[in-house]
């Protein structure tokens, strides 16, 4: 197999965060011991980090946690900077809550 791999400046950015695998001028078979190990040492990153990042985004569980953290942190931090804009939240969100369950008792009453 005589696979080289070059860089090419119309290629596509690497992405920050990504490992970058060295270039390699020449064949793969003809590479030392030690430019093999590095080459094959990259390889290894780059699937680490692919199969890193196909893990965090198929997990579903994970990715609700990290949303709902982060809502947390957005309601926590209103309550401090806007008390009345976040008491005002509240308010709507029991409203809407008293709303619908209403509905719901009202559409079972009927059957």
């Amino acid at each position: 197999m005589t696979s080289s791999l070059s860089s090419n400046s119309s290629a596509s950015p690497i992405k920050a965060g990504r490992p970058k695998a060295p270039t390699v001028a020449k064949p793969v078979d003809a590479l030392t011991a030690r430019e093999l190990d590095a080459h094959v040492e990259a390889v290894r990153a780059r699937l680490a980090g692919t199969l890193d990042a196909l893990e965090e985004k198929a997990n579903v569980p994970k990715q609700f946690k990290k949303r709902a953290d982060k809502r947390a942190e957005q309601l926590r931090e209103l309550r401090r900077e806007k008390p009345a804009v976040f008491a005002a939240v509240v308010v709507g969100g029991l409203a809407l809550s008293v709303g619908i369950i209403a509905l719901v008792v009202k559409s079972a009453t009927k059957r």
